[in-house]
């Protein structure tokens, strides 16, 4: 005999109700009361081991129907199905079509802490790489240059070393380090 769904507006599994799979509370304590306040059940409802809640009440993306392997021999993915669905883990009763529209919620169950957490890592990493990028393309195009003319308008804007001598001639630009010590000689030019 198969169980019927625990839900209260539900059919499943009844005389005259359809024929559906079900799926017992789970054992974790948290989430097993989150599935009873699913539920809003107002007649003091606990589940015993022999409740169900049947495949109506959950997204069809949260029952698992088959079992996926992939093998390495053919390099084909090989999809079965399963005698009996399973939920994924941490699934959460949401839809109950034969109740009121506030009881059932298509909305995604909320991002845990953790992936919270990295999503915005993420974010602000993307960020702060965008940035460091533009800084990079704005640091290359103050210093590039094409010409003679446009080099000594570069240098104009940078700051050198103060042991640096500038020398321009008609034709070039020359950096020397003058070492003065006895007398005047080139160090680096």
């Amino acid at each position: 005999m198969p169980h019927k769904c625990a839900v209260a507006t539900c059919r499943g599994n009844y005389k005259n109700g359809p024929k559906v799979a079900v799926f017992k509370f789970p054992n974790e304590t948290e989430l097993r009361m989150k599935w009873i306040r699913s539920l809003r059940r107002k007649d003091g409802f606990q589940p015993t081991k022999h409740t169900r809640v049947c495949e109506l009440h959950f997204r069809s993306d949260e029952i698992i129907r088959e079992i996926e392997m992939y093998d390495e021999k053919s390099a084909k993915l090989i999809k079965a199905p399963i005698s009996r669905p399973r939920l994924k883990k941490g699934c959460i009763p949401s839809q109950f079509p034969d109740g009121p529209s506030y009881m059932s919620s298509n909305s995604v169950s909320r991002m845990s802490p953790e992936k919270k957490k990295a999503r915005l890592e993420e974010k602000y990493l993307e960020k702060a790489i965008e940035e460091s990028l533009k800084m990079k393309e704005r640091y290359d195009n103050e210093r590039s240059f094409e010409s003679l003319i446009e080099f000594n308008n570069c240098l104009e804007h940078q700051i050198l070393e103060t042991f640096w001598t500038t020398v321009h001639t008609e034709n070039s630009t020359m950096l020397l380090d003058i070492l003065s010590d006895p007398a005047p000689e080139i160090q680096k030019s």
